[in-house]
């Protein structure tokens, strides 16, 4: 127990505040934090995962510079991916699932084709938006704001 205690008071001394910094596994980009999944997810539990297991939200896309950012990464990694909007309330009215605001800015491939009657969820395709059913498996982005606030780090 002396032991342990030694040990938690030399991590304390060295401690030193942290500004700016993203969480292990996001990725920086202007003020924002993102995190590519490397499993794969239906769209709703992509959902729950962003925001139970990493604090954040399945991406709300807002410009054209998040959007471009956003299918460059997703392009290199050669991956589709869940973003977080969709139209499973009223068909044709795309809302951002954490916000519930609506989706103003888009980056369509082509309009949405509801193929099937039956897809409600957006994906990044091959550098484009897309409908896609919700219960296909695919990897998916989190987002969450770069952190401002102190955090105790390590020198």
């Amino acid at each position: 127990m002396t032991i342990l205690l030694a040990i938690v008071a030399l991590v304390l001394h060295r401690a030193v505040p942290v500004y700016g910094e993203c969480p292990n596994g996001f990725i920086r980009h202007d003020d924002m934090c993102y995190h590519f999944s490397h499993d794969t997810e239906t769209w709703i539990d992509a959902l729950v995962t962003c925001d139970k297991l990493f604090g954040a939200q399945l991406v709300e896309i807002e410009t054209a510079k998040e959007n471009n950012y956003l299918v460059n990464e997703s392009s290199v990694l050669k991956a589709e991916f869940w973003i977080g909007g969709n139209d499973i309330q009223v068909e044709g009215e795309w809302k951002w699932a954490t916000s519930g605001d609506d989706v103003t800015f888009t980056a369509w491939g082509g309009p949405p084709s509801n193929s099937h009657g039956n897809e409600n969820c957006i994906e990044i395709n091959t550098l484009v938006w897309n409908d896609d059913q919700c219960g296909k498996q695919q990897r998916y982005i989190c987002e969450k704001p770069l952190n401002n606030e102190q955090i105790v780090g390590r020198k």
